[in-house]
């Protein structure tokens, strides 16, 4: 008896041991970081990615299968594995065509609901083709292409300075060290932080707090300056909602 409770106990730990060493494989690989543009639900959409995190952020209302309403809604998901794939894409070669799958949160800002949503598709280094999808229908497809802002250097300098925050009002300041502070006409109060991971890339780490006001939290997120607009775009998130931001110089 005691032999087999011992032969249990190796059993587990082998397999234990394999399933980490499959997960650490998957984690090393990742998505390429940038700012990429397309179609989600036949709406235009901006996707920020670092790391194997991405933000979607959406300019417009979104009919979607997705949604029993026309909002704005706004995705976050995780890739959460890849593997090479037969290329019948026509989207990159068949050494660089990736296949991913991935959990996402579907946010409604209207009822500040989270929902939770697969994520499907592939990748290369300059395109994805993904299904977002929840377990009441099959999905919506996303169809992304790398920006030419990806390429624009980061740097606090350039972010530098006062910005109205559009749709909500108010104004936000970010200082040549990256911190942030303001407050919008909704009454919200901000502090946060800016960091570069990566200065040859156009994407900046956010982390904001958000203080008296019904959003009130802790969140962190991705963000992109718009040389173009003087324009610098983020968004945000913790477990509870997803913030996105739009501001003017």
């Amino acid at each position: 008896m005691m032999i087999k409770i011992i032969y249990s106990l190796i059993i587990s730990v082998l397999v234990a041991v394999l399933i980490s060493c499959g997960n650490d494989e998957n984690s090393n690989k990742q998505i390429p970081s940038g700012v990429f543009n397309g179609i989600f639900a036949k709406e235009e959409v901006m996707i920020l990615t670092w790391g194997n995190t991405a933000h979607v952020l959406s300019n417009n209302d979104i009919t979607s299968i997705l949604s029993s309403s026309n909002t704005q809604m706004e995705i976050n998901f995780l890739i959460s594995d890849s593997e090479p794939i037969d290329n019948d894409l026509d989207i990159g070669s068949a050494d660089t065509v990736m296949h991913i799958t991935g959990l996402g949160r579907l946010y409604d800002s209207h009822i500040d609901t989270l929902r939770e949503v697969n994520v499907f598709g592939w990748f290369t280094e300059t395109s994805f083709i993904l299904t977002i999808a929840d377990a009441d229908n099959d999905g919506d497809k996303m169809l992304l292409s790398a920006s030419t802002t990806s390429n624009n250097n980061a740097t606090l300098a350039q972010l530098k300075g006062t910005y109205f925050i559009l749709d909500i009002g108010g104004s936000m300041t970010i200082d040549n060290t990256g911190l942030i502070s303001g407050s919008d006409n909704n009454g919200c109060e901000y502090e946060g932080d800016i960091n570069i991971p990566n200065t040859d890339i156009n994407i900046y780490k956010i982390f904001l707090t958000v203080f008296n006001c019904s959003s009130s939290g802790h969140y962190g997120g991705l963000g992109t300056f718009d040389h173009s607009s003087d324009n610098f775009i983020f968004s945000v998130s913790n477990k509870k909602r997803l913030l996105q931001y739009r501001l003017l110089k």
